[in-house]
């Protein structure tokens, strides 16, 4: 190796690593520290609130790090053909996120990186195959699979070619779901370098200046909504971005979904945090190694999400009331908790769900009665509920013996 080549070498490590140390310092615990004072006054005027109708309620899927590979572990690729074929036509979300790293563009040694045309026909299959792209709306993202790109009309850019958006939006883009009287936009940020690098010095994100305006721009023409997603590949620790940096562009909106770290090897599992200005940041595991998927809803403007495995069934997300250490006090209108007369818990399954249960602490356990699949509800009081931690268990039993009983705390 060139004296060149190590300095370069030497360079991106140290990179690495203190974008590591930022990150263990910044997501691997949950920031408290928004001013409750920061709510939004005028939501205290409406008179929306949780009860057992499927109003007001939507819910959407995110996968990341697919690393489909003509080289290795082929099971990525008919997994995800089953996930497309089982698990999104039974949960039927609004919108699936499909947040970078859709092919792994390595070499058979692991130590180059190039552009592999069956890799991306590999994903357009899957796809196609499927019919997932026919039955909900699939966002995917370049996000940093621009491998020895050389600019955004290089012919070697295949994620233009075979990606679902690629051939519609140059870089980052928004797309508005409208579901009844609500209105959601998705917003994903791309942060891939121009032009694409080599293997290690893709770590880090950039978002240049005309990029950060043009985000800014869709952020603009959003609002009104009811809610604003993003969506992207690095955490936000990991983006070059001008000043004020892009923490702030998201400031008083919505969570953030990402991918890119896949758990630090297995020693964060869970890479969520509270940013300052009042958002969510969420890293999801990969589905490369880990076959991770994610389920997020929004009922009555208040955001709920679960990491679930592809073969665990039933899947159980609550939606209210919220966890706790996942509030969003500055953007959500936690108050209608408090309004709310039902506990809500979407449940999914393969199979009809032959019992469904809760209880707080050690309460009596209540029974689930089913509103409107998926949404099951039972009546509580959440005045009692208004100091101290408490602890919800949900129980839920398919009528067929195949899956097992599903407890979620």
């Amino acid at each position: 190796m060139s004296l060149s080549k190590i300095t370069l070498f030497v360079l991106a490590t140290l990179a690495v690593i203190s974008t590591l140390v930022a990150k263990l310092q910044n997501i691997v615990h949950i920031s408290n520290d928004v001013e409750y004072d920061d709510i939004k006054v005028e939501y205290y005027q409406d008179d929306l609130y949780p009860n057992d109708k499927r109003q007001h309620l939507m819910w959407f899927l995110q996968v990341s790090d697919l690393h489909l590979s003509i080289f290795k572990d082929l099971s990525r690729g008919s997994d995800l053909k089953k996930f497309c074929n089982e698990t999104v036509s039974v949960i039927r979300p609004s919108v699936v996120l499909a947040t970078g790293d859709l092919v792994d563009s390595r070499t058979a040694d692991l130590l180059g990186s190039r552009q592999y045309v069956e890799e991306w026909r590999m994903y357009q299959q899957i796809l196609y195959d499927s019919g997932v792209t026919v039955n909900t709306t699939w966002l995917d993202f370049e996000d940093p699979d621009n491998f020895n790109v050389l600019s955004l009309d290089d012919k070697n850019d295949l994620y233009r070619k075979y990606s679902t958006q690629g051939g519609k939006h140059r870089r980052s883009y928004s797309y508005t779901l409208q579901q009844g009287t609500e209105t959601y936009t998705f917003i994903g940020i791309d942060a891939c370098m121009d032009p694409g690098p080599k293997r290690p010095f893709n770590f880090l994100g950039v978002l240049k200046k005309d990029e950060y305006s043009h985000v800014k721009k869709l952020l603009d023409d959003s609002r009104g909504g009811n809610m604003t997603i993003w969506f992207g590949h690095y955490p936000t620790s990991t983006i070059v971005a001008p000043n004020p940096g892009i923490r702030e562009l998201m400031k008083g909106t919505g969570p953030y979904l990402c991918g890119h770290l896949h758990t630090l090897g297995g020693m964060v599992p869970e890479m969520y945090t509270l940013q300052s200005t009042g958002a969510l940041e969420l890293e999801l595991a990969d589905w490369k190694d880990r076959r991770k998927y994610r389920i997020c809803a929004v009922d009555h403007g208040i955001f709920s999400f679960f990491d679930n495995h592809i073969e665990d069934w039933p899947l159980i997300l609550v939606t209210n009331p919220k966890d706790a250490m996942m509030l969003m006090p500055a953007i959500e209108p936690l108050y209608r908790v408090m309004k709310s007369t039902h506990i809500r818990v979407l449940i999914f399954s393969p199979y009809p769900i032959a019992l469904a249960k809760v209880k707080i602490n050690d309460d009596a356990w209540i029974e689930l009665k089913l509103s409107e699949a998926p949404l099951y509800v039972a009546k509580w009081e959440p005045l009692k509920y208004m100091e101290g931690l408490y602890t919800m268990t949900v129980y839920a039993k398919p009528k067929a013996c195949l899956y097992k009983d599903r407890i979620k705390h």
